[in-house]
């Protein structure tokens, strides 16, 4: 059971990694876990959604979980005596759901109380953050949190806490209800190997719900199909483990007759992220309220026991887009390798078509992709020089939405030569005698002028490829000086 659709985003919950230590809190109300299908069967297992993976490490991990009757947080902490210790270990945090199967104790929502999650890290170093995909502006106080780098919190007593009204969203694994017999979908993969001799152990390992289903691949020849059967009502998530020769590989995946995604020489790790609707159908009476439809053409077929029945379907206009987020490089990066880099993001809701666009000036005057409904959320960007800063936006639109929304322009710098071959002309001084330093002409374009540092203290700038130091004092331990070279873009690094 999903609780949680929104797009924001946390780095406090279910733990902090900017600090050595930390603790959080979220609570969910039983109104919101009876409307998401949660029951008293013992759960197996908490997911939550990271959008970025700094790829390190997280140890000491430890979940309770309790049910309570507060319908909100406060600035203390509960007390961890009477929760039930569900899981305890450690996780490197991928770009996806990520699962904490339950190792220690079993919990169970009692059907009537509010359940709190209680989270420890006692990882001992700060990391880079990690942000969890969440949902903002809750109509109470629904999270807690605190960090510090001194030591590790005591959970048995009542801690400090900062609060909020966002939350990250959640898989709850195991307390599910089946609700209308929902079918399956069946969902193709079509495979290719350009060389002839299978994917050479790469291989798709197809996350439904934050669970590992089903992992494929081309285990000889040239081309070949897997058919996976996946529920309805399930989000998808396709992990790329990689292989020996992944520049031979192509696969396409289809659902429902259409081509949803396909992707040549995939990079190791998250490729792609759909949810399964529309398949199999409702084996049920009554009425379906609700059902979320992503792109794509949509048949109704219904059957009764009796001679006359009515259809009766209303649907809702479809709002515009929301704006991409998460993209990869990061807005602001710096040091993006040439000559071509690898574009990732996060399509908005309700988009059936995007563009991207690109330049070297904000604004972005270059198409990269038009406009498609062949959904995608990465791709690459060729041709990339050294020392340039290059700026990247995506548009989203919908039949609804014509016009279409802009989205925000991100941007990156590449790497800036440095200069190279930095030479002392007299590596030891007389007394009134001078330093003469000389370096050779970065490659590529866009050079200003050149910044010199003394023991790493800014002493000059020249655009020259020599600078003189007069009246060193007199020093056993020697200089050293250093040269970068100055770009509008930016200042190097050290030569």
């Amino acid at each position: 059971a999903q609780i949680g659709e929104g797009t924001s985003t946390t780095g406090y919950f279910p733990f902090y990694t900017l600090y050595n230590y930390s603790i959080a809190e979220c609570l969910f109300l039983a109104d919101e876990l009876a409307e998401a299908g949660v029951t008293s069967t013992p759960m197996t297992s908490l997911s939550w959604y990271a959008t970025n993976a700094p790829g390190y490490l997280q140890q000491g991990i430890t979940i309770w979980m309790a049910n309570v009757d507060d319908e909100a947080l406060t600035s203390a902490s509960h007390v961890v005596t009477n929760m039930t210790m569900v899981y305890m270990g450690a996780i490197t945090p991928e770009i996806g759901w990520n699962e904490f199967v339950f190792n220690v104790g079993d919990f169970s929502w009692d059907g009537n109380s509010n359940v709190l999650i209680y989270c420890q890290r006692n990882n001992g170093e700060w990391n880079s953050t990690v942000q969890w995909q969440a949902t903002s502006g809750m109509p109470f106080t629904c999270m807690s949190y605190r960090y510090q780098d001194t030591g590790a919190y005591d959970p048995t007593i009542s801690n400090s806490m900062y609060t909020s009204t966002t939350r990250p969203n959640i898989i709850m694994k195991g307390g599910n209800r089946e609700g209308g017999n929902r079918a399956s979908v069946p969902v193709t993969f079509n495979m290719t190997d350009s060389w002839g001799d299978g994917w050479n152990g790469g291989y798709i390992d197809v996350v439904e719900n934050g669970v590992s289903v089903a992992q494929v691949t081309l285990p000889s020849g040239s081309s070949g199909s897997e058919i996976v059967e996946l529920n309805e009502g399930a989000h998808v998530t396709l992990i790329w483990n990689a292989g020996l020769y992944d520049s031979e590989v192509f696969f396409t995946v289809e659902m429902l007759d259409d081509t949803i995604y396909s992707v040549s020489s995939p990079s190791a790790g998250y490729l792609y992220e759909f949810d399964i609707f529309g398949g199999g159908g409702y084996n049920l009476d009554g009425t379906i309220t609700n059902m979320t439809v992503t792109p794509g053409t949509y048949y109704l077929v219904a059957s009764s026991t009796s001679d006359e029945f009515v259809v009766e379907m209303d649907a809702t206009e479809v709002p515009c887009p929301e704006i991409a987020y998460n993209p990869y490089p990061a807005d602001g990066a710096t040091e993006v390798n040439t000559p071509a880099v690898h574009l990732r993001w996060f399509l908005g809701d309700k988009t059936t078509e995007y563009r991207i666009m690109y330049g070297t000036t904000y604004y972005c005057e270059d198409t990269l992709i038009d406009w498609t409904r062949e959904l995608s959320n990465n791709c690459w960007m060729t041709g990339l020089f050294n020392n340039t800063n290059y700026f990247w936006r995506i548009d989203q639109r919908n039949d609804g939405c014509p016009d279409g929304v802009r989205g925000e322009v991100w941007g990156f710098t590449t790497h800036l030569n440095v200069p190279p071959y930095l030479y002392a002309g007299n590596h030891y001084l007389q007394e009134g005698s001078y330093a003469y330093l000389y370096w050779g002409t970065p490659a590529e374009r866009g050079l200003l002028s050149y910044n010199i540092y003394q023991d790493d203290v800014f002493i000059g700038n020249t655009s020259q490829d020599y600078f003189y130091i007069y009246d060193l004092p007199y020093n056993m331990n020697g200089y050293r000086f250093n040269v970068t070279a100055v770009y509008d873009e930016g200042e190097s690094g050290y030569s």
